[in-house]
């Protein structure tokens, strides 16, 4: 008996947390990512997948490339990385900096370009 209302529990707590992921606040479309400290929804472009499976064999939280490519084969690539703000990265600029730098030794081949800046929701 005790092993059944375990159970019960752990479905009941599976099924409210699948509900809370699959609610669209806002009446937004998106992902809600969620982590230790952060939490956002991402919208993927159209014609973009977001494949958050490949994302942890990376270390990242999502990643995107365009629908019928794959994160291996794709010209071009977007993904998603929470990265701390602290006294080594003291600003956004250092961050990303160090962010492109680690990606580009990871991915020796890789080109990155500067575009301009995607908007948020809230401007």
């Amino acid at each position: 008996m005790k092993t059944f209302k375990g159970f019960s529990l752990a479905l009941l707590l599976l099924a409210v947390q699948s509900q809370a992921l699959s609610q669209k606040p806002n009446a937004t479309d998106g992902t809600i990512l969620m982590g230790r400290h952060y939490s956002f929804i991402l919208k993927k472009p159209n014609e973009w997948v977001m494949d958050g499976e490949t994302a942890k064999s990376q270390g990242l939280q999502s990643v995107l490339y365009k629908t019928g490519s794959s994160w291996k084969a794709a010209v071009v690539v977007m993904y998603v990385r929470v990265v701390y703000k602290d006294e080594t990265q003291p600003t956004l600029e250092k961050v990303i900096s160090d962010d492109v730098s680690d990606f580009l030794k990871q991915s020796r081949d890789s080109k990155v370009s500067n575009s301009k800046a995607l908007s948020t929701r809230d401007k």
